[in-house]
């Protein structure tokens, strides 16, 4: 097992606050689960322990890791409440709302038909792309997010939809560059416009994403392109300065002012670099159009009218064939088997 645990009980059990009845992890998160960055772990008195220290605690349902303070990606998104996939979804030209459709298809091919597999999303906010491999039938799933409150967001809706599903969901409040899950267990990772979060680590991020991977996993991943990041900033972020800006630093800040949040883009071939460089293999490459960008853009001005909602079916079509086969992609995706 990669957690030693110190009682007696086969599954951690803590008091939910605030209502009746006890919580639980599943039993077989306890064979996956290891201190951050692999190494061994034990539970005791309520508490993870790694090394003589306390680590971590299990808080209504929710494994929760210290993180060290300081990386201002984190703090930012711990500010608002982490990412709200779920609520701009329900706006139907927000970026987030034609993205995920594109996403669910991807996810669709790269699922298995063996839904005892182990499924890990890196990053996965609140829930957006984790939820349909529930839906799937998917047995073990664990999602892990650097904020907790996106977690218990995604944890009251999966409670709400099926309570059943929480014996196959794991989600772990913890830090992507140190992943708290043992070597070679998962069988397919997702990191999903997370890690470009990362920045100078993001190589770290991507390496834990490999070192849990079993032998012959796949790794799906999404991260933003150079022309996604210049269009960003000339629509939403600034306008044609703050564009040319970006091309000249090869910076991108997503926001404004004080909410500002640096981040990472890539070119095409300096990411297919990056992970081959971790050892992986690409099998399989696509994107996320930069339409959606710029439709999102034009709807949030009022541009579009309210005759374009009828449209929408036949737009995540094209979202979707766009994916495959255009040449303008607000993000890189990759397939990559370990």
């Amino acid at each position: 097992m990669a957690v030693e645990q110190l009682n007696s009980r086969p599954m951690a059990e803590v008091k939910r606050f605030g209502s009746s009845g006890s919580e639980q992890i599943p039993e077989w998160a306890w064979r996956v689960l290891a201190s951050p960055g692999g190494g061994p772990l034990r539970y005791r008195d309520g508490l993870f322990w790694a090394a003589g220290q306390p680590i971590g605690r299990i808080e209504q349902g929710i494994i929760r890791f210290n993180i060290s303070s300081g990386d201002p990606s984190t703090e930012y998104y711990r500010s608002i409440g982490g990412a709200h996939f779920h609520e701009r979804s329900a706006v139907a030209y927000a970026m987030t709302s034609l993205d995920t459709p594109v996403y669910h298809h991807y996810l669709r091919q790269f699922a298995t038909e063996n839904h005892d597999i182990l499924v890990v999303d890196v990053g996965g906010g609140d829930g957006r792309n984790a939820l349909p491999w529930l839906r799937w039938g998917f047995m073990r799933v664990v999602m892990v997010d650097s904020t907790a409150a996106a977690l218990y967001r995604f944890r009251a809706r999966v409670f709400a939809e099926n309570p059943e599903w929480l014996q196959r969901l794991v989600l772990i409040e913890c830090d992507a560059r140190m992943l708290p899950l043992a070597h070679d267990v998962a069988d397919r990772v997702l990191a999903i416009e997370s890690l470009y979060y990362l920045n100078e680590d993001y190589e770290k991020g991507l390496a834990q994403c490999h070192r849990v991977m079993r032998p012959r996993a796949r790794l799906f991943l999404s991260d933003r392109s150079y022309e996604g990041a210049l269009l960003a900033r000339l629509l939403y972020h600034g306008g044609v300065g703050a564009m040319l800006e970006t091309a000249r630093s090869q910076e991108m800040w997503d926001g404004e002012d004080r909410t500002r949040v640096r981040t990472r883009f890539f070119l095409r071939q300096e990411l297919h670099e990056l992970v081959a460089a971790q050892g992986f293999q690409i099998v399989e490459t696509g994107g996320i159009s930069a339409l959606s960008l710029l439709l999102s853009f034009l709807s949030k001005s009022g541009r579009l009218g309210l005759q374009s909602d009828a449209y929408l079916p036949a737009v995540h079509q094209l979202l979707i064939d766009l994916g495959n086969t255009g040449c303008c992609s607000r993000c890189h995706v990759v397939i990559a088997a370990k």
